[in-house]
């Protein structure tokens, strides 16, 4: 780990691992942006990140070139950006859900944690297939 004052930031590399509760953030580095008081503002992971989800409702897996996340200052985070040949999966007993998109915006409501608005853009492919054979897939893809 190396700890840059004059940035202010801490560079951590190598098989990095993030946990929080049923949350994981994986990468080969990991760039923690810091504000005056040394607390972190924004996390950048990059070398093949990947964020795993495994919540009560389903699992939710997201990997990308690049995976930010924007902390508030009283530490949850704001929103989660990645960048870069995106691509998720969410599962869940009604069925599983993927995206792939050149960048991917979630803003998180405020203390949650959860998602409130999901933006894509740069080639987007939805795919979203039901559990339950009536339900069937819907797919839809833009420029």
């Amino acid at each position: 780990m190396t700890l840059r004052r004059e940035a202010p930031e801490a560079e951590m590399s190598g098989q990095v691992r993030a946990r929080q509760a049923g949350r994981e953030l994986s990468a080969d580095r990991l760039v923690l942006e810091l504000d005056n008081s040394l607390h972190p503002r924004r996390v950048v992971a990059n070398g093949h990140p990947q964020l795993r989800d495994a919540g009560l409702s389903g699992s939710l897996i997201l990997g990308a070139d690049e995976i930010s996340t924007a902390l508030a200052p009283e530490g949850w985070a704001e929103s989660v950006t990645a960048t870069g040949n995106v691509r998720g999966t969410r599962t869940s007993p009604a069925g599983e859900d993927k995206i792939e998109a050149g960048r991917v915006q979630v803003d998180l409501a405020p203390r949650q944690n959860v998602p409130r608005v999901l933006t894509a853009r740069d080639g987007v492919v939805l795919t979203s297939r039901s559990a339950t054979a009536v339900g069937g897939t819907q797919r839809v893809q833009t420029d």
